[in-house]
């Protein structure tokens, strides 16, 4: 699974690749892990525009 999430900066922003690697992880786990990361990283977004 691959997610890139682009945090927004005043002048700039982060490109983050995040690889996560299972073994026998089944196509319903690997969605909710790229769910997971998806809104750690939105809310990390959030917290960083608002300081």
């Amino acid at each position: 699974m691959v997610c890139d999430r682009h945090i927004p900066e005043p002048s700039a922003a982060i490109a983050v690749p995040i690889h996560q690697y299972g073994v026998n992880t089944d196509q319903e786990h690997a969605e909710q892990a790229k769910a997971g990361w998806s809104e750690f990283f939105d809310r990390m977004a959030e917290h960083l525009a608002s300081s």
